[in-house]
């Protein structure tokens, strides 16, 4: 069976174990994939093993869905939501940087022009790296 199908389902091997104590931070930043509408199972897990000792947590995915259909039912916002559900009063910011934003934009309602999009050297550019830009300054 596909690892993507089990982890989706929540079915999962678990998560390395952390050498550093998160407390000693400020913020968390988990960077992973929104899997059709699902927050996957291991930064679901994270979250919840080590969730009293982080102060301020972010989740940024770089996902399939765009700005347009993000809450569809695979949107990245509403995968937001169930986030913010599952860890209701947790300090939690999500944010999306959909990959549509490296294609043209007379394919971006293209699903399988979508699903064949790849974030590379040469696509990171344009509207992609002036939002990852902008990000990167809230960091700051």
């Amino acid at each position: 069976m596909n690892i993507q199908l089990l982890l989706m389902w929540g079915v999962g091997i678990g998560n390395k174990r952390i050498k550093n104590d998160l407390s000693t931070y400020d913020r968390v930043i988990l960077v992973g994939p929104v899997w059709m509408g699902s927050f996957i199972y291991p930064l679901r897990q994270f979250i919840h093993k080590h969730q009293d000792q982080v102060k301020q947590w972010l989740f940024v995915t770089c996902c399939g869905s765009s700005y347009k259909l993000k809450e569809d039912k695979y949107g990245h916002e509403m995968v937001f939501q169930k986030v913010l559900a599952l860890f209701p009063g947790l300090n939690i910011c999500c944010k999306a940087l959909p990959i549509t934003m490296t294609m043209p934009e007379e394919l971006q309602d293209d699903t399988h022009a979508m699903l064949d999009a790849r974030l590379t050297e040469t696509t990171f550019n344009g509207l992609f790296l002036e939002k990852f830009n902008a990000f990167m300054a809230e960091l700051a």
